[in-house]
């Protein structure tokens, strides 16, 4: 795949920025990981793990 859905192209810079600072950096009940490409280091997407139970360590069913 060389480029992304034109609707995923819809928010500004400041608009991503505001969501991995707010949602993916500052979630309670989830941990979020940005996948690295390993030839040339750069950020391809990410991936979310959500309703952990950090009392268990395991996700809610």
């Amino acid at each position: 795949m060389f480029s992304t859905s034109p609707s995923l192209d819809l928010y500004s810079y400041e608009d991503t920025k505001r969501f991995v600072e707010n949602v993916l950096m500052n979630g309670t009940s989830s941990k979020s990981y940005i996948i690295v490409g390993k030839a040339q280091q750069i950020p391809i997407g990410i991936t979310s793990l959500i309703h952990i139970n950090f009392k268990t360590g395991t996700p809610n069913v």
